[in-house]
């Protein structure tokens, strides 16, 4: 059911760039962002994921994170 939702909400583009995410956290966080930060372009989404988006908000939150995966 939420997969059928998330195909609704994003483009196969958007797929291409998440899917190969080997971490599911940040794939399902990558994945929320572009659906609730007001539908990220693809474009934005590539941008967020160089910037280290997730490690960020990960590292500001005391979560533990591996910064070496992809």
């Amino acid at each position: 059911e939420k997969v059928a939702t998330l195909s609704q909400q994003l483009t196969w583009s958007h797929f291409v760039e998440i899917l190969p995410i080997q971490d599911e956290l940040k794939k399902r966080f990558f994945m929320q962002q572009c659906v609730c930060r007001k539908n990220w372009s693809v474009r934005t989404l590539r941008e967020r994921k160089k910037s280290m988006l997730y490690e960020r908000t990960a590292i500001s939150k005391k979560l533990p994170v591996n910064l070496h995966s992809s």
